[in-house]
């Protein structure tokens, strides 16, 4: 049979999604590293002095992530308003404190399965490389403060609005719920390689973040809201921030 244009529709809203959510990450980090380069070197002595505020002032990486975000989420905003978007995943109210138990419950299945993923590939990928998270070093209550906003609060809020709700929602027009589901991970985990931060590809970042993603993919479908995988996605990075920042413990 041969097909219409209308079936080709659905492949061009995902393509043009995938390719959305890469201009907006490049050029959000472009946007943000200007702004914030450009602050610090009105204050600095020199070069040397803002490159150094760059890499090791906690400030200067929550207002490099805060800014990168808020770019993010503004283009996406634009975006909905130019396209008009379904933004029914973003509905509050489809968010009930009585199943406020999907929360713990979807985190403890993508933790053990997460581990008996890395057990089982331990042979085959770098288990013990660590995540450059940045936030190098935090001294004091205000930047602890700094670095639960930017990875308790701001990152799962942006990346859950970007691919458990736009990019998964656009991949749901043309494919089921495994393959979407399994797409949108894929993608999602790439950003967690690491690419470019001049240390190896984070394979068993890539793992954990696959897996993650599929369980809230799986949480975003019976759901049809995204505010219990920001909860569930809050609560991983918010146990790794005890674990790091405020026991000491690394992981």
């Amino acid at each position: 049979m041969q097909k219409t244009n209308q079936d080709f529709v659905p492949i061009l809203r995902i393509a043009l999604a995938v390719l959305f959510i890469l201009f907006a990450y490049i050029f959000s980090q472009l946007i943000s590293g200007l702004v914030v380069y450009t602050a610090l070197a009105l204050g600095a002595g020199g070069q040397s002095d803002t490159l150094d505020q760059l890499q090791n002032s906690t400030l200067s990486q929550f207002a490099f992530l805060g800014v990168a975000m808020a770019v993010e989420l503004g283009l996406f905003y634009g975006l909905s308003r130019i396209t008009k978007l379904n933004l029914g995943y973003l509905n509050p109210n489809k968010f009930s404190l009585s199943k406020s138990w999907i929360i713990p419950v979807a985190l403890a299945i993508y933790m053990i399965a997460s581990s008996a993923l890395m057990g089982l590939l331990s042979g085959a990928i770098d288990t013990d490389q660590k995540q450059q998270i940045g936030f190098e070093n935090v001294q004091g209550g205000l930047e602890l403060a700094m670095v639960f906003g930017a990875l308790v609060v701001l990152a799962p809020l942006a990346e859950e609005i970007l691919f458990r709700g736009f990019l998964y929602t656009e991949f749901r027009r043309k494919a089921n719920l495994v393959v979407s589901s399994l797409l949108v991970s894929a993608f999602f985990a790439g950003f967690h390689l690491q690419l470019g931060s001049g240390h190896p590809p984070l394979w068993s970042g890539f793992v954990d973040t696959f897996v993650l993603s599929l369980v809230l993919c799986y949480v975003r479908e019976k759901t049809g809201s995204i505010w219990y995988g920001v909860g569930i996605h809050s609560l991983k990075n918010f146990l790794a921030f005890l674990l790091i920042f405020v026991l000491h413990i690394n992981i």
